[in-house]
């Protein structure tokens, strides 16, 4: 059989449709949309648009408006159906044969027995596509456009719809799923894909010593932008192994979060052999329950002079008031720092300092620590926010440019 034009192929996805009723049916699929035509045929919806258009003209098709449900709701939208002229030309193009054979479908718009009569390796592989939050370009898969049922947009993007991969993801068991993100893993890892997704993918692959090692090199970045999901696998993996360490991580990240009762939680789970690192975290956690006076307390019983101690009673004093004492061990967290050459929370420290030497009337210090910090942070929220404080800091009378009386 020649190669179809899009037209032919269009009128073969609208062949399957052939049945359905616009006036008995409430809803329509969405195949019978723009969006679907184009997603099913791998072409754009403008592309798509034309292609309609077109048949319109030749009176191939008949339209209406119906409610449509797709992964955004249920919208009303324009469908097209075959009219009688375009099924008849249809089934020239078939020749009794199964459209199927000759358009085959893809997992978005197929039966799941199609999907499980595929080759595990091709079954596994779809499974990953279906975990994996990145975009993937088919090149970078093994076989590319080959790979049975695989969906591919106009950019070459793989595109399975959220529905889709909700049933399959839904109805895969425990070992599947663990297999699936296995691959997932690794495919992360070969396309350097960011650290997010591949601790989550360890994670559920159960391949925890892995998942461990990512976390701990990567601790302070993690810790700087911490995301909910990455945060919540790195929960599950220190429960899973018990190590001190990546509960710590996990319960500061809970703690930048604003997940306060949570990292309270984490934290307690910590042993008493790291009373000073656990001692440190408990005050911060204090504090931020606003237990300025108990924060203060458990700060004083824990400092050891390290950077964690000295971070955390430098903020309780500056939140109960005493600046001049703040100053001090913001100081020592600072100097320690960069004796081990380790300068997270750097722009913490820096800001707390200034806004301490701001209550001390030390303005023009206050005003270069707060530049200081807004350079020094990692986070780009932070960053902006603390650009605009050094703004204010740095006015004629500390309101900001914009709160300037003339």
């Amino acid at each position: 059989m020649k190669e179809l034009t899009q037209a032919e192929r269009t009128m073969m996805h609208l062949y399957r449709y052939r049945f359905f009723n616009m006036d008995a049916e409430k809803v329509a699929p969405y195949e019978l949309t723009q969006d679907g035509i184009g997603e099913a045929l791998g072409i754009s919806r403008s592309y798509a648009s034309l292609i309609v258009s077109r048949m319109d003209k030749e009176d191939l098709l008949r339209m209406g408006r119906m409610t449509v449900a797709d992964d955004s709701g249920r919208n009303l939208r324009k469908i097209y159906l075959l009219s009688k002229k375009g099924e008849e030309r249809c089934r020239t193009l078939i020749e009794g044969r199964d459209p199927d054979d000759i358009l085959p479908r893809n997992i978005n718009h197929c039966r799941t027995d199609c999907f499980d009569a595929l080759g595990q390796a091709d079954r596994d592989l779809l499974g990953a596509l279906m975990l994996i939050d990145s975009p993937v370009h088919f090149r970078q898969l093994p076989g590319g456009r080959s790979i049975p049922l695989l969906p591919v947009d106009p950019n070459g993007l793989v595109s399975i719809r959220k529905k889709t991969r909700k049933l399959y993801i839904d109805r895969a068991d425990a070992e599947t799923l663990r297999r699936w993100h296995s691959i997932a893993a690794d495919w992360c890892t070969d396309n350097g894909v960011g650290i997010d997704e591949r601790i989550l993918h360890l994670v559920e692959s159960k391949r925890l010593r892995e998942a461990a090692k990512l976390v701990m090199s990567n601790r302070y970045s993690i810790m700087d932008a911490p995301v909910p999901g990455t945060v919540d696998a790195i929960d599950r993996l220190s429960l899973s192994l018990g190590t001190d360490e990546l509960t710590a991580v996990t319960a500061f990240a809970y703690l930048r979060l604003g997940m306060v009762a949570r990292s309270r939680q984490v934290a307690e789970r910590m042993r008493v052999a790291d009373a000073c690192l656990k001692g440190a975290l408990m005050s911060e956690i204090l504090l931020a329950e606003g237990r300025k006076g108990d924060a203060l307390e458990r700060a004083l019983d824990v400092y050891c002079a390290d950077v964690s101690t000295a971070m955390a009673l430098g903020k309780c004093m500056a939140a109960n008031g005493r600046h001049a004492e703040a100053v001090v061990y913001l100081r020592k967290a600072r100097r320690c720092m960069t004796e081990s050459g380790c300068l997270f929370r750097l722009d913490e420290a820096l800001q707390w300092e200034a806004e301490s030497y701001l209550s001390l009337g030390n303005v023009d210090l206050a005003s270069h620590l707060m530049e200081a910090a807004y350079c020094s942070a990692k986070n780009p929220g932070l960053s902006e926010a603390l650009r605009n404080r050094a703004d204010v800091v740095a006015s004629e009378d500390g309101v900001g440019l914009q709160g300037v009386h003339i």
